[in-house]
């Protein structure tokens, strides 16, 4: 939930909202679980679950950023959209049998701490300095401020929007696969 929470700090933070993250987490971990059944060895379909959640954020961006749908209602249509592929392509049953080394990124120990919190916390400093040290940082809450004012000051705002709503796919896709 940290991870995902990391993501969604810089959605809010740009004043938007994105009510679609489960459903793009069911989506790559479908798509993943698919592609590793149909003989997809699992780096590839770990990396193809990562783009794809990254994409689908960035589809969230699209439409928020470039045809300016409120982000509310373009989250929530995305959401009810995925939510329906994803039962579609599980057909509602249970997905098992994950590859060992997949296993131990969400249950192995590195000198005896849990790996999923080494990366958790490994993405949340990470985080931390892309939002509080970074000029990306300064431009999403200059647009969370003000999105007029942050246009007028040679902010690509559309960019920023974009962005930080694939930022938050990948958070998905991360938060998914620990």
């Amino acid at each position: 939930y940290v991870i995902v929470a990391m993501g969604m700090t810089f959605v809010i933070s740009k004043a938007g909202i994105d009510l679609s993250v489960g459903s793009i987490l069911a989506v790559v971990t479908c798509v993943f679980f698919g592609m590793v059944d149909g003989g997809t060895h699992w780096a590839v379909a770990l990396i193809a679950m990562f783009v794809l959640a990254t994409g689908l954020g960035a589809l969230n961006g699209a439409l928020v950023a470039f045809l300016a749908v409120p982000a509310l209602i373009a989250t929530l249509g995305t959401m009810v959209a995925l939510r329906g592929v994803a039962l579609l392509h599980s057909s509602g049953e249970l997905y098992y049998g994950l590859p060992s080394p997949v296993l131990w990124l969400g249950q192995g120990t590195i000198i005896g701490i849990p790996v999923p919190i080494i990366i958790a916390a490994l993405f949340v400093a990470f985080s931390y300095w892309l939002f509080n040290h970074s000029t990306f940082g300064l431009y999403v809450r200059a647009v969370g401020g003000n999105r007029e004012a942050a246009r007028l000051a040679g902010i690509n705002v559309q960019r920023i929007e974009l962005s930080v709503y694939a930022l938050m796919g990948f958070a998905v896709a991360l938060g998914g696969l620990l």
